[in-house]
């Protein structure tokens, strides 16, 4: 159980990093433009499936999760904040050929620590999608240390349905997490909070 959560809140971590984080340089190869944050994600269900290194996690590889107004702005698709203080260091840059860059530096307890370099694309309103690169060192599950390619593909599917709340999440193996709960889930086994 504490794996499956674990793993599921580094998915949903993966670039969701506290939004007081300073500007650092851009990416390789991105423009010079910083500032705002990507646009919200429009309110609704969203189906996304993950792949880690060319294969799909078991656990998580598909998962559906709602959304509306505070939940994206606890959750955004990058920016978010899945553990207060959790990432020290982000910066994301808007691409010429459209999207974002982003870069980030997050301690997630027993997680460990993850810097990451990616993209995102999509028009977060029907569709997006995130790739990104990441080292970790540190992990109390060691099949995360090291580094890995992380695939996000997610659409919208319409509205929330009957049952889910902001934030709800159902992974692939039908188990629901409430991502409102994930701060105190991480801060009990010794991430931040």
């Amino acid at each position: 159980m504490r794996t499956i959560i674990l793993v599921a809140a580094s998915a949903l971590a993966l670039t969701a990093c506290d939004r007081r984080g300073g500007a650092r340089p851009a990416p390789a190869g991105a423009a010079a433009v910083q500032g705002a944050p990507p646009p919200a994600r429009r309110a609704g269900l969203w189906e996304q499936s993950m792949s880690r290194d060319g294969e799909t996690p078991a656990v998580v590889g598909k998962m559906r999760l709602c959304i509306d107004a505070a939940s994206e702005a606890r959750l955004s698709v990058l920016g978010g904040r899945v553990g207060k203080d959790a990432c020290r260091r982000r910066a994301f840059v808007r691409r010429p050929e459209g999207g974002y860059a982003f870069t980030s530096t997050c301690g997630m307890g027993a997680v460990g620590v993850t810097r990451s370099t990616g993209t995102l694309s999509g028009d977060l309103a029907s569709r997006y999608r995130i790739h990104a690169q990441s080292d970790t060192t540190g992990s109390s599950i060691p099949s995360m240390n090291g580094r890995h390619v992380t695939d996000i593909d997610a659409t919208r599917l319409g509205p929330c349905p009957a049952g889910m709340d902001g934030g709800d999440v159902i992974l692939a193996n039908g188990m629901k997490i409430d991502t409102g709960k994930l701060s105190a889930i991480a801060k009990a086994m010794g991430g931040g909070g």
